[in-house]
């Protein structure tokens, strides 16, 4: 069984950063993966989730990708990239417990999911 999730995330900075905004559908399932959806197929996913060390993020197609990884208050915490490739593997091992947001820009489109980062 699938359920559809809808994530609205609102990225906000405290001083001279500019304010982001992003809508994301994901479908989550069984296996703890979550497919971030465009108007067709699924643009990227990701696994595992909640994470523990590394979080593998699988693009539909290779190109060059970047990834940016912000905390509950808008902080940006990691950033990652891949070039000329399709998977992109982020060590989030020193993120404390809690709730992050996955930002990626798809064309001047920002696409925001969330994940959950635990303890080992």
């Amino acid at each position: 069984m699938k359920t559809l999730l809808l994530a609205i995330a609102l990225t906000l900075s405290l001083g001279s950063a500019s304010a982001q905004a992003g809508l994301a559908y994901a479908e989550a399932s069984p296996a703890a993966e979550s497919i971030v959806k465009g108007p067709g197929d699924p643009i990227l996913s990701f696994y595992p989730n909640p994470v523990l060390e590394n979080l593998n993020i699988k693009f539909q197609e290779r190109g060059d990708h970047t990834i940016i990884i912000y905390n509950m208050l808008g902080e940006k915490m990691l950033t990652g990239t891949v070039i000329d490739g399709d998977l992109l593997r982020l060590d989030v091992s020193d993120l404390k417990k809690g709730v992050y947001f996955i930002s990626y820009d798809l064309g001047g489109k920002v696409i925001t999911k969330t994940f959950s980062k635990r303890e080992g």
